[in-house]
């Protein structure tokens, strides 16, 4: 399984009362610390910091306290940076039922608590309890939503990651949707070549091939291209430019071959299969997906791509991810 990218950013404090104690000024100096110490990919140091900064809030204000939750927060952000992602999903469940409980939670407290409950569906899908995962990312998106606005940018870590989660389940009805959604979203914010909007749309367009709404998916493309103002020249600076490679069958160290599945061959399936990839900056496959041919190749085909290895492309002496196409050829 194809991990899906988290991104862990570590905000330290809410503000320091002006009567603070020895231990409440120690708990903050050792968050600080254990925070310096994460951004900086220094977890096994970071660690004792966090925890013990847990136990002194836990001492001057109780287990429940929201500032107890903020450090069980930190302490679980660096715990998975540990690869301890058991005793994460622990700290943080902690934390995130604190702040549930808490009726006021300003903007940037929702959106403390949207990241902590991706971090945990993260570790439930990967355990496979996908309801579980679903359930929490949808309880995201909503916290995004409404601390920031329907179209904004921020929104799009929980929906990608649910259309990820029904893609991987084969349920494209509802992968559609939450793509198309992502998709909305990016072309209203980010230039048309941004690497970002263009990965969208390629998601979108991949399970619309699969759901064979192929050209509405196109329609809808070109009216967002029609109805926006992010083609501006000064937009195309918003992020990392779509780099595309062609066929890139050539450029493989690796070209995994897929099998010939029984039913395609006893149905005498054959031809060509051209499977949309996207490869990182180290050159492995983060994305494929069979866009034309047989559909009973699909699965095999790209199964196949992920398998496969390709040489990293520079870009003005910079790794980049690219674009490209794999083609393979089934003959009965």
């Amino acid at each position: 399984m194809k991990k899906l990218s988290i991104f862990l950013i570590l905000l330290c404090g809410i503000g320091f009362v002006h009567a603070q104690t020895t231990q409440d000024d120690e708990a903050n100096r050792l968050s600080a610390e254990s925070v310096k110490l994460f951004n900086e990919k220094k977890y096994k140091e970071a660690q004792p910091l966090a925890e013990k900064a847990v136990r002194l809030r836990e001492q001057e204000f109780g287990a429940n306290d929201f500032k107890t939750a903020e450090a069980l927060r930190n302490l679980g952000f660096i715990q998975v940076g540990n690869e301890d992602k058991k005793e994460a999903e622990k700290t943080l469940e902690k934390a995130i039922g604190i702040y549930e409980r808490k009726t006021d939670l300003s903007p940037d407290s929702q959106s403390q608590l949207a990241q902590m409950l991706e971090t945990v569906a993260f570790i439930k899908f990967e355990n496979r309890k996908i309801e579980r995962a679903i359930e929490l990312y949808q309880k995201a998106s909503e916290l995004r939503e409404k601390a920031h606005g329907k179209d904004a940018l921020e929104n799009v870590n929980s929906l990608l990651s649910l259309a990820t989660i029904y893609h991987f389940q084969k349920d494209y009805k509802n992968a559609e949707k939450m793509y198309r959604r992502v998709l909305e979203i990016r072309a209203k914010k980010l230039a048309r070549s941004d690497w970002n909007r263009q990965d969208a749309e390629n998601r979108f367009q991949c399970v619309a091939v699969r759901n064979d709404h192929a050209d509405e998916a196109k329609n809808f493309i070109k009216s967002l291209e029609a109805g926006n103002l992010s083609n501006a020249p000064d937009q195309a600076k918003l992020g990392p430019q779509l780099v595309r490679g062609g066929v890139v069958n050539g450029k493989a160290t690796y070209l995994a071959k897929p099998p010939y599945p029984s039913e395609a061959r006893s149905s005498r399936a054959s031809g060509a299969v051209n499977v949309q990839i996207t490869i990182d900056e180290q050159g492995k496959v983060i994305f494929a997906c069979a866009m034309s041919g047989n559909k009973l190749l699909f699965d095999a085909s790209e199964s196949a791509a992920y398998q496969s290895t390709f040489s990293p492309t520079m870009l003005s002496g910079k790794p980049v991810k690219v674009m490209g196409v794999v083609i393979y050829n089934f003959v009965p």
